[in-house]
């Protein structure tokens, strides 16, 4: 992979994350990469405007933040094949990146230069909400009334629990395979998630 563009995604608000990517910065314009700086959080994403008004996408983002920061790179990024490589700078949770000590090792950057790695490939979920009336909670965390169908994506998983925080803790859920009923579950949710996992389950 011939680098030439990367762009560096940065948690918002984390001093942490802004001193480092001061650093990853440099370092990749001294080996004369061209490097875009981009800050993200949920209420304020400016990766999606990005994404809309380029007219050239990277050969590799760096992430660096918690996983929150690398879901919603992958979200964005995955259906243009970008590749993430994401560091825990800053963020409360890491499950989904690279230790930031790796960071201060000049090879680390060489090797992504002289082509010295692989690249893993990660499952997606799909999931299709169908009824008109549907309601689900938007990335910003935005109660929404749904007009049409929808889908959405997701890197580690999708949580289906009962949406009225009034009604009990518990909720029935029927699960269906290519039409056919295969069995009833009784809890406070499912999650249905992929081999990368879950961030949510994995700390429980």
């Amino acid at each position: 992979m011939f680098l030439d563009l990367v762009w560096l995604i940065c948690r918002a608000n984390s001093k942490t994350a802004e001193q480092t990517s001061s650093y990853v910065f440099n370092e990749l314009k001294a080996n004369h990469i061209e490097v875009i700086t981009i800050t993200s959080n949920p209420s304020n994403n400016s990766l999606p405007y990005l994404l809309e008004s380029t007219n050239k996408l990277p050969d590799l983002a760096v992430v660096l933040g918690g996983d929150g920061t690398v879901l919603n790179a992958a979200h964005h990024l995955a259906i243009h094949n970008i590749p993430i490589l994401s560091f825990n700078v800053g963020g409360n949770l890491g499950f989904l990146t690279h230790d930031r000590i790796l960071l201060n090792n000049p090879q680390v950057w060489k090797r992504i230069i002289d082509n010295q790695f692989s690249i893993n490939q990660r499952m997606m979920l799909e999931a299709r909400i169908e009824k008109n009336d549907a309601t689900y909670l938007s990335s910003k965390s935005e109660k929404s009334g749904l007009k049409n169908n929808i889908n959405l994506n997701a890197l580690n998983d999708f949580y289906i629990r009962a949406y009225y925080e009034e009604n009990s803790p518990t909720c029935t859920l029927e699960l269906e395979i290519d039409g056919e009923v295969v069995d009833q579950y009784r809890g406070d949710g499912l999650i249905v998630s992929t081999p990368t996992g879950s961030t949510a389950y994995s700390m429980a």
